[in-house]
């Protein structure tokens, strides 16, 4: 059976991509949607948490950004995920998120944010050593992730999935390269003291007492 024009598309370089869009190349247009759509819905719904924006923001910046893709075009040593954060970010800072309960409760993947990075001296209970265990750490994660600020969020799903540096970060943010080093520090910093301790956890979790 032919593989599709977009099969033979998937192993393309993102800088080929862009230049065949930027010759009004359809199936290049539709391998970067296919490529980034499910990238930019992840990274919107992680961040606000509803479903029904994620999809309209990703529709809208990919739709923006394909629109002119010879001027998307990243420099030599750029990524086209940091244009689109950037836009990205630009669009959230000028919704005002009102603070609904989210329509999807946002799950967190342990490996993302690296819990043992996060351990302390007396707390062993993040490192996830049984399927209980990690099902927890899920769980607090969501919870403290939940509790983050908008900006802390967005920095956390983008850095940490994605691998940005910091002068990458700085773009996304528009700020200087220190200021967005404490930006992304102070983020992972919150994240883990709005953990619950494993042991408010178990008492949370524990059945109660019958008289």
């Amino acid at each position: 059976m032919p593989s599709s024009p977009l099969d033979a598309l998937a192993d393309a370089s993102e800088r080929d991509l862009l230049a065949s869009a930027a010759r009004a190349d359809a199936d290049a247009t539709l391998a970067l949607i296919d490529r980034y759509a499910p990238v930019l819905f992840n990274l919107l719904l992680r961040t606000t948490g509803l479903v029904a924006l994620a999809e309209e923001l990703t529709r809208d910046v990919l739709a923006d950004a394909l629109r002119q893709p010879a001027a998307a075009v990243p420099p030599p040593d750029g990524r086209w995920i940091v244009a689109l954060a950037k836009e990205t970010y630009r669009r959230l800072l000028a919704i005002d998120l009102r603070p609904d309960e989210p329509t999807h409760r946002v799950r967190i993947a342990p490996r993302y944010w690296q819990p043992e990075r996060l351990q302390t001296a007396d707390d062993d209970g993040l490192r996830p050593a049984t399927a209980r265990a990690a099902r927890l750490l899920r769980r607090r994660l969501g919870e403290a992730w939940s509790r983050l600020a908008m900006r802390q969020r967005f920095v956390l799903a983008l850095v940490e999935p994605h691998r940005l540096s910091t002068d990458e970060l700085a773009d996304v943010l528009d700020e200087s390269e220190p200021v967005a080093r404490q930006i992304r520090d102070e983020a992972k910093l919150a994240l883990l003291l709005k953990l619950p301790r494993p042991s408010d956890a178990r008492r949370r979790e524990a059945p109660e007492a019958r008289p």
